[in-house]
C-alpha cells in the first residue's frame, strides 16, 4: 500500500517548500499525493536551494524533519518503492538493505506506540479509580 501525504507530512514538507527559492517536486503538494523517498545523497542538492536567508542548519533540520517522520520512513520500506530526484522522477529502487532497515524501524515505533497507549490506558484508568470518592464506591458497593 503506498504511502500519501497526510495533515504532518504535508506540513512539514510545505515547511521544507518555504525554506527553498522554488518548491521540489519531490514533495508533496496536496494531501494524498504518494510520497516518494529521496534520492540518495539529494541532501546537497536541495541545501543549494534554500534561500539566501536561510541558514544552512534550519534547511536541514527541516529535511531531517521530513525524513524522520513516519509517513516518510513507512514510503521507504514499502515494496518496490522507489527513489526520486528534485523534480520527483524514479531514479532507483530502494535498495533491500534500506527498506528492511525501514521496515523494522517502522515496527519498533508501532511497538513504542502500542506501549505508549498501553499505559496511557492505565494510567487513565488509576486516575478514574482514583477520582471515585469513599461515599461513591459505598454507594456503589451495594447494601
Amino acid at each position: 500500500m503506498p504511502s500519501t501525504a497526510g495533515p504532518a507530512v504535508l506540513a512539514r514538507a510545505q515547511t521544507l517548500n518555504a525554506l527553498l527559492v522554488a518548491p521540489i517536486g519531490v514533495l508533496p503538494a496536496a494531501m494524498g499525493d504518494p510520497l516518494r523517498p529521496f534520492q540518495v545523497g539529494l541532501g546537497p542538492e536541495i541545501l543549494a536551494r534554500r534561500r539566501p536567508e536561510v541558514t544552512v542548519n534550519v534547511c536541514e533540520r527541516a529535511i531531517r524533519d521530513y525524513v524522520r517522520s513516519f509517513s516518510y520512513r513507512h514510503a521507504v520500506a514499502q515494496p518496490g518503492s522507489m527513489r526520486y530526484d528534485l523534480d520527483g522522477h524514479p531514479v532507483e529502487p530502494v535498495s533491500e538493505k534500506d527498506r528492511h532497515d525501514m521496515q523494522r524501524n517502522c515496527e519498533v515505533d508501532r511497538e513504542r506506540a502500542r506501549q505508549r497507549k498501553a499505559a496511557a490506558a492505565i494510567a487513565a484508568a488509576v486516575v478514574g479509580a482514583e477520582a471515585v470518592t469513599p461515599a461513591e464506591d459505598a454507594a456503589s458497593s451495594g447494601p
